[in-house]
């Protein structure tokens, strides 16, 4: 994502989506009688890049407002708090939510 544009993923997306509709049409008949759509996780995957398109060029619209093209930052964030959730699997829920809490306290102290 971060090495295309708008307008060419747009095109290119449209282009696969002439090319496929028929596909992701498919239906198959269940033993239950019911049709179902026979690529269930591909029509999925499909219509929620379709419905979120709006959303994923956010990085682009606000560019220089200081909005990164990407999520590794907050990735790392909860890579650390998922290592120290970890660490103390036993703990209540409610020990649990202060944890979160103060992670994130404290990463909002640092800056």
């Amino acid at each position: 994502m971060v090495h295309t544009d708008r307008a060419s993923f747009e095109g290119l997306f449209g282009e696969w989506e002439s090319k496929w509709t028929a596909f992701l049409k498919e239906r198959a008949l269940y033993t239950d009688g019911k049709m179902r759509y026979t690529h269930k996780n591909l029509r999925s995957a499909y219509l929620s890049i379709k419905r979120n398109m709006r959303f994923l060029w956010t990085f682009e619209e606000m560019y220089g407002s200081g909005v990164p093209n990407t999520n590794n930052g907050i990735e790392s964030m909860f890579t650390d708090l998922k290592s120290i959730l970890r660490l103390h699997k036993g703990i209540s829920k409610n020990s649990r939510k202060t944890m979160i809490l103060e992670h994130f306290s404290r990463l909002n102290a640092d800056g």
